[in-house]
């Protein structure tokens, strides 16, 4: 009898063993899955932050160069004139003022469309579609490139955050060719699908190597193919890069509403 209940406790007290063992080999598992969902949570919002720096000095860098390239130099031709007024030529004065004035209306419409480039209110009032539109046509102003604009499909609004995540995917596709294709021609073509919108940009330029865009994915983070990358990824989408050497090349995404 004695021996059976010493048998049985020490079963009892194996089983609990046992138990308590699997208990703390669960919390243990559970405590390391949080801990791995933090990590990642935490590595996310830096490389978010990141990508949000690098797209506000970027940003940054485009105001002081079209401020200094624009209007700048509208405004300091605009003094030449005005300094080079003279009572003793009364006949040219009312020319000089004309083109001071002219001038002066051209530097504000070139801040006006910096303004409407950066300001978020143009997506919340009139969406990405407006939005590009005004983009499109401060690019066409400049007369340096053919630019074929199109969309198909049934256009979805989609929230606002969103939409301004595409705006700056499209600026910073625009912002590369600028830079570095030498085109002559920039196509841009959004297709609103059943449950995702297409978005493609291309151009006619020299296009890159693939090791150069091997290199911008490894070792460059703030290259602008990598923040195309980075914020098509914000968007739970697709990114493809589509590229001829000598011939051009084209940025291909794929959003989910």
């Amino acid at each position: 009898m004695i021996a059976f209940i010493i048998g049985n406790t020490g079963l009892i007290l194996l089983l609990s063993g046992f138990i308590m063992t699997i208990l703390f080999l669960h919390k243990r598992k559970q405590f390391l899955f949080r801990q791995n969902i933090e990590d990642i949570k935490v590595s996310h919002e830096k490389n978010l932050l990141r990508t949000q720096l690098e797209i506000q000095e970027q940003t940054l860098m485009n105001v002081s160069r079209d401020i200094h390239d624009n209007i700048s130099l509208s405004l300091t031709l605009s003094k030449l004139y005005l300094n080079s007024l003279s009572y003793a030529d009364p006949a040219e004065i009312p020319e000089k003022i004309s083109i001071s004035a002219s001038l002066i209306g051209e530097a504000i419409q070139n801040l006006s469309n910096i303004s409407k480039s950066l300001n978020t209110d143009i997506i919340n009032h009139f969406g990405l579609l407006k939005a590009i539109e005004n983009e499109i046509a401060a690019l066409r102003k400049t007369g340096l490139f053919e630019i074929q604009y199109e969309v198909s499909g049934i256009p979805v609004f989609m929230e606002c955050q969103k939409e301004l995540i595409l705006f700056r995917i499209v600026q910073e596709a625009f912002n590369n060719i600028i830079k570095h294709a030498q085109a002559k021609k920039i196509s841009l073509h959004l297709r609103y699908g059943a449950s995702q919108l297409e978005l493609q940009v291309s151009d006619d330029g020299i296009g890159f190597s693939p090791e150069h865009i091997h290199t911008c994915r490894k070792t460059k983070p703030t290259a602008g193919l990598n923040n195309i990358r980075q914020r098509t990824k914000m968007l739970n989408g697709a990114c493809c890069i589509d590229n001829i050497p000598g011939s051009g090349a084209a940025i291909k995404i794929s959003v989910p509403f």
